[in-house]
């Protein structure tokens, strides 16, 4: 019984890393995404002041 109870914690837990995994992966792609548009921004913002 012990054996079943310890195989279901590290099951849990390895689902929480990859839970943890996934987050931190969705946050880069939006930290990128963020980055691109204020970049963008700029761009578009030195472009209106270059006459």
């Amino acid at each position: 019984m012990k054996a079943i109870r310890r195989r279901s914690c590290i099951t849990s837990e390895q689902a929480e890393r990859e839970n943890l995994c996934d987050l931190l992966l969705v946050l880069q792609v939006l930290l990128v995404l963020s980055n691109i548009c204020f970049w963008n921004q700029i761009a578009t913002c030195i472009r209106c002041l270059d006459f």
